[in-house]
């Protein structure tokens, strides 16, 4: 997980703990996310760098915002930093790092730390360093649309998907399990059709295409479309365009 503009507002080097606001869908997409997963922040801290704050002020307001976290319910496992920049103001953190995102330094050694299988991660952020982190690492990845970037920025910059928070990703990611725990089950002449949540938000199904069938799809609900593959090929023809997505894949 990001930090800055995926949990919390980001107010600009963010170091004080009275500046501490978590945005809406943090709390509970991160509740959400606890239940399968352990819960990893990654930030990178150019303020340091810079020498806009000490490193002091980065653990106290990351103590303090783990804190209130836990006052909900939530503990963060571990959040690894980068304090680094090559033209830092600080000599001490000039340097042209392995851990600066989207570069996977940090990634790595949180793989090493708490033996992450990256085949079943998620990466979430607002930046696009941050999706080419997780792509660089082959992991999944999400976007959240900030003041640092656009639906279409993200899409473009390789987010297999795009939500508005992380409460509507953790429901994706999920499922939506704890909301709707009753699958509906349709049978088809192509194989079946899993209606996992159906309301006026989100549309979420999972369909199991038989080898060789088709399905035809329409978009009367929704004003979008993303199929993600969870196993095996899927081909797509789209306004005349012809597209084969692979195992892991996504087709916005």
């Amino acid at each position: 997980l990001d930090r800055d503009n995926t949990l919390i507002l980001d107010r600009g080097y963010t170091h004080k703990i009275e500046d501490l606001e978590f945005l809406p869908g943090t709390i509970e997409g991160l509740k959400k996310l606890q239940e399968e997963f352990i819960l990893i922040v990654m930030t990178n801290q150019e303020g340091l760098a810079m020498g806009y704050f000490k490193p002091e002020d980065y653990f106290q307001f990351r103590d303090f915002m783990h804190q209130k976290l836990r006052e909900d319910g939530i503990i963060i496992a571990a959040e690894y930093n980068c304090p680094h920049l090559p033209d830092a103001a600080l000599e001490e953190y000039k340097i042209d790092c392995n851990c600066h995102k989207p570069k996977p330094g940090m990634f790595l050694q949180a793989q090493k730390d708490f033996s992450i299988d990256f085949s079943k991660s998620w990466v979430i952020g607002d930046k696009l360093s941050d999706i080419q982190a997780g792509k660089n690492i082959g992991v999944k990845v999400i976007g959240i649309p900030s003041k640092e970037s656009t639906v279409e920025e993200l899409k473009n910059g390789g987010a297999d998907l795009v939500f508005n928070n992380l409460s509507e990703a953790a429901d994706f990611i999920l499922g939506n399990r704890k909301n709707r725990p009753e699958i509906e089950i349709y049978p088809k002449v192509w194989g079946e059709e899993h209606w996992i949540t159906n309301n006026e938000k989100y549309s979420g199904k999972k369909m199991i295409i038989k080898k060789d069938f088709y399905s035809s799809y329409h978009m009367h609900k929704v004003k979008e479309e993303t199929f993600y593959v969870l196993d095996g090929e899927l081909e797509i023809i789209h306004e005349g365009k012809y597209y084969q997505i692979k195992e892991g894949e996504a087709f916005h």
